[in-house]
């Protein structure tokens, strides 16, 4: 009997694609299921399996323009259902409740985080105008998830220190997302050198920008306000997989829309959330949601470390101690100083660290200025701030698990 041969079998484009895919969320659970263990969050695993993947592209041509496609397509999804999740449980009323004793570390961090960005990139890596702006957009968000993380299996995360922390991470998040659409409003004016003086087109763009943005939010709120009573009464009338659908279908619907309006779909997709974030019954069906998200947010990641140019990772290993050491001054500083007034020296400090690291904001950010080309974020400083992403989500929890159990500790004995 003669034996099979691999020439034995045919594989069309699309089942060694679907093989492919298939490969790519096998090894997304395994990596979360070992992430699990440690804590450290699973994105690091999931923008090294991009890394990956883009080595083995370059060395053996693994990736086809069919699959490059089909990967950022997903990647798109998983975009969506990040800032969606944002929107979605940014609950405005309760942020500006919560001003008060937060605003002042808030503006603390993102002040100093921006400042020191701009610094890092624009004076000592040598960046231009609008990758140092992007690179001090990045560095003012937050990741809410890291930090939420660890104070909650350390038991804290409803500790007032641990309440403050929350209400700052999502101040942070929210402010990242406008200042991001703020940019990306401005970015390409300045990159193409349209005519006219700097100023004058800055202030024309920016006064569009506020007409489309305050039009396209009140409209979002308009429906999540009033439309509320509506919406209700469509979702309790049908199944949680039919509800789903529906919140799913009109938040990819809005994305869109604010994508057409120029804005960019991450933008859209927090807009769409906002929609939803009123209504408690949705809040409560994210339990729905969740599995969703775990499908498609890996491949956003992994499209993170896909897109990272590999001959660039040697230059931006320069650029990422830079961008690491901006990055922990920013946060500490702006965030701890301004904490003192409302915590001890030792939990302004936490809080501080606890503002560190950078994740989903920050990716969106940098992702959203490599669409537009390497004159706004140069392959280099892409390089550098994923590294300094994978470091702080690293190093962070690690340093931050450890005062929390201390403290933990010191208030039992």
């Amino acid at each position: 009997m003669t034996p099979l041969a691999l020439s034995d079998f045919s594989f069309d484009g699309f089942a060694l694609l679907d093989l492919a895919i298939g490969l790519l969320i096998l090894a997304a659970f395994a990596i979360e299921r070992a992430m699990a263990r440690h804590p450290v969050p699973p994105l690091v695993g999931f923008i090294l399996l991009g890394l990956a993947l883009r080595g083995a592209d370059s060395q053996w041509g693994v990736l086809t323009g069919q699959s490059l496609v089909v990967l950022e397509f997903l990647g798109s999804l998983g975009l969506m259902m990040l800032l969606f999740r944002v929107g979605l449980e940014s609950d405005l009323h309760s942020l500006v409740e919560k001003l008060p004793k937060a605003i002042p570390i808030w503006a603390g961090n993102v002040l100093v985080s921006g400042l020191a960005g701009y610094v890092a990139a624009f004076y000592v890596l040598d960046a231009g105008l609008v990758p140092s702006l992007f690179i001090a957009t990045a560095l003012t968000a937050t990741s809410a998830a890291v930090a939420a993380d660890i104070w909650r299996d350390c038991g804290r995360l409803k500790d007032p220190d641990g309440a403050l922390m929350l209400d700052v991470v999502e101040l942070d998040d929210v402010s990242g997302v406008i200042l991001m659409m703020a940019l990306l409003a401005v970015a390409p004016a300045v990159l193409e050198g349209a005519n006219g003086s700097l100023p004058d087109l800055l202030t024309r763009i920016t006064a569009l920008f506020l007409l489309k943005a305050i039009l396209f939010g009140a409209v979002c709120l308009f429906l999540g306000r009033y439309g509320e009573t509506y919406i209700h009464k469509i979702l309790s009338h049908t199944s949680p997989s039919s509800s789903i659908l529906i919140v799913i279908g009109t938040g990819i619907f809005v994305a869109a829309v604010g994508e057409v309006l120029g804005f960019s779909v991450a933008v859209g997709a927090f807009f769409a959330g906002l929609i939803f974030s009123r209504d408690p019954d949705v809040v409560r069906m994210e339990t729905t949601f969740l599995p969703l998200q775990a499908l498609f947010a890996p491949f956003f990641f992994i499209g993170i470390g896909l897109s990272v140019e590999l001959d660039a990772l040697s230059a931006g290993l320069t650029a990422g101690a830079v961008l690491i050491a901006a990055a922990v001054i920013g946060k500490v500083a702006g965030g701890a100083i301004p904490a003192l007034w409302t915590a001890g020296s030792v939990s302004a400090l936490t809080l501080g660290i606890s503002l560190v690291p950078r994740a989903e904001i920050a990716l969106v950010i940098m992702e959203q200025g490599v669409s537009l080309g390497p004159e706004a974020v140069p392959p280099d400083l892409y390089a550098g701030m994923v590294i300094t992403i994978l470091a702080t989500c690293f190093a962070v929890p690690i340093i931050l698990r450890q005062r929390l159990m201390k403290k933990s500790t010191s208030s039992v004995d």
